[in-house]
Parts: structure tokens; sequence; C-alpha cells
């Protein structure tokens, strides 16, 4: 214990370290001063009443990593997560991306145009965030009929993405300048931050849920319940990489089946054997694909679904079902030939173009 508090305070002895410290923690003394600027126009008493009631949904997941900004409509409501969404789209197109795979590959110089393009992919994507928010706030209302925007209108719609968007610029800002300046991963900083702002409010209200018995007798079963879920989902978050390694090291299984005419379990060793030592750009390529697929299977069955909605609106469920099917018939064809055009890429580059098997194939 001697040896940690002498550590401790070895940190402040040093003049650069103390200077580096004092800066983090003056960067997410600012980031947590933002906490309190909501956005212009909002009725905060309603939008409290209506976070209230969506409790345990996934906008509560969204405010903990906000660090309690979304709960409350600050400037930096959006967070750190646009950036991060922004870092991962160019790091997974850098596997599919042979621009991006050199710059990756470019050291220093590449570094740097790629945070480039982070940023600037950042903004685009806190603006279309923006203004999805804007949008629906305007169309909220709260129980008792309150609006929960003001003055909706134009107005409001610009304000908002101006606000958010610059709120998330500046987060991003200051976490390059912890990254540069101060000590330690500045993004990964203000995640924590947002996150140790908002366990103390969780764990009181789980206390008070708990003395109150607020969910009746079985509240003490309740907690015990609710501890065991979050100890599955915890199991289930690091089995989940295990089962994505599975899927792309079988992914190319059905074209070696029908193409090499193997059997079941041969076709499953053969995408094996094909994948290893292939892993991130097969995953890159299959994201894509997956990426692809998404948005031809939204736009095919929004194209169907829409006029049936106007036609016969109390019929929309067997529209959507409609559509569904619709779009499975043009996404179908397209996943299999993406698949089968990999797997012969695959073939290519490690082994070479076999085209005597290609002409037997067909």
């Amino acid at each position: 214990m001697n040896q940690f508090f002498e550590a401790f305070a070895n940190m402040f002895r040093i003049p650069d370290l103390r200077r580096r410290i004092l800066f983090t923690l003056g960067i997410l003394a600012v980031y947590r001063v933002g906490a309190f600027l909501p956005i212009p126009g909002i009725n905060t008493d309603v939008l409290s009443q209506l976070f209230q009631q969506n409790q345990g949904s996934v906008l509560g997941i969204i405010d903990l990593f906000s660090g309690g900004n979304f709960r409350r409509l600050t400037i930096f409501a959006l967070g750190i997560m646009p950036y991060i969404t922004s870092s991962i789209i160019l790091q997974l197109m850098g596997v599919a991306w042979p621009y991006l795979e050199r710059l990756q590959k470019e050291g220093e110089l590449g570094r740097r145009k790629i945070t480039q393009y982070t940023r600037y992919l950042t903004i685009v994507l806190s603006v279309v965030q923006s203004l999805s928010i804007a949008f629906t706030l305007q169309r909220q209302s709260g129980p008792n009929g309150q609006a929960l925007v003001y003055n909706p209108g134009l107005g409001f719609t610009l304000m908002t993405i101006l606000t958010l968007t610059t709120g998330s610029a500046f987060i991003m800002w200051l976490g390059e300048q912890i990254s540069e300046r101060g000590v330690g991963n500045g993004m990964s900083l203000i995640i924590f931050a947002g996150i140790v702002v908002g366990l103390p409010r969780g764990l009181f209200d789980l206390w008070t849920e708990v003395t109150t018995e607020q969910w009746g007798p079985f509240t003490g079963l309740a907690v015990v319940l609710l501890v065991t879920l979050m100890l599955a989902v915890i199991a289930f978050i690091g089995l989940v990489p295990v089962l994505i390694m599975i899927y792309v090291r079988t992914v190319v299984a059905v074209p070696a089946i029908v193409l090499e005419r193997v059997s079941g379990w041969g076709g499953l060793k053969r995408s094996w054997q094909l994948i290893g030592g292939r892993f991130w750009p097969t995953f890159g390529r299959m994201l894509l694909l997956v990426l692809i697929t998404s948005i031809i299977s939204g736009v095919v069955s929004t194209i169907f679904q829409v006029p049936g909605n106007l036609i016969a609106p109390n019929n929309s469920f067997v529209f959507q079902q409609v559509a569904g099917a619709i779009a499975a018939v043009f996404v179908g064809p397209i996943t299999y030939i993406g698949v089968t055009l990999l797997y012969y890429d695959i073939r290519i580059r490690k082994e070479g173009f076999d085209i005597e098997m290609l002409a037997r194939s067909l």
C-alpha cells in the first residue's frame, strides 16, 4: 500500500507528467460542463418524463455512453459515438479498399490522412443523426399532450443540427487534445468518464427500488434475476467474437461443396482452410456485402410497402410481409453471387485460378 501512495505522489513530482495529468483533468472538466448546457427550444420537463417511461430501453444505453447528455439533450448529446462509428467504418473499409489499405501502411503520413477522413465522416454522421433527432423530437409529446419542442419548424431543425454537430466536433477535438497533450487515449477516457458519471445514478436508483420494494414482495428475486441477466449478457458478448469467427471461416463452405463436389463436412473444412490467414479481408468483404444487401432490401421493401399502406392502411402488416418477401427475392441471389465471387477470389489469391475445375463446374 505504501508503494502505491508513493507512486501516486511521484506522478505529481515529475513536472511533465504533472502537467499532462492536470491538462487531462481540465479537459474532462470542460466535457462535464457541456453536460449542463441543453440545446435550445426543448421542454426539459416533458423530456424527463419521456425518459422515465422508457427506462431500460436502448435510450438508456445511449444515455449511459453519453454520460447523461442524451437524457438532458445537451450540446454533447451525440457524445463520442459518431467518431467511434467513423473510425470503425474506415478500419473495415481499409480491408476492402486498396487506397485505405495503402494509407494504413504509409506510417505517420497515412495515419494523418485517415484521421482527417475520420473527422470528415464524423461531421457527416453527426449531421445525419442530428437531423433524425430533430425530426423525432418535433413529433414527440408528453403524457399530458404537452409539446416537447416549444417552436417546431425549420428554425428548430437547423438549430438542432448546428448545435449537436458542433458539440460532437468539439468532443472529437477534446479527445484528440488529450491524446496529444494529456495522458492516455482521449476518446477512451471520454467514454470512461461518461460511464462513470452515470454509474452512481444507476446504483442509487437500484438501491431505492430495493429499499422501497417498488417491485413488490418479489423485489429481492427481481434484483437477483437482473444481476443474472447482466452476467449472461456479458458472457454472450464474450461469445459473439467466437461465433463471428466461426461464421467467417465457414462462409464459403457452400460454394466449395457445389463447385468442388465435396461432402458437407468436407466443404466446412475446405472453407476453414481457404479463409485461414485471410480472416480480416474476408470479414471486411462480408460486412460490406451485408451492408449493401441491407440497403437494397430496405429500398425494395419501401418501394412495395409504401403504396400498399396508402391504399389499405388497415392491412399494413400484410403489405409489410409481402414487401419483405419481395426484398428477399432480390437480396438472396445477390448474397449467393457475392459469396461465390469471394470463394473464387480467395482461390485465385491462394491457389491460382483453376480453369479446369471451373469448366467442369459449368
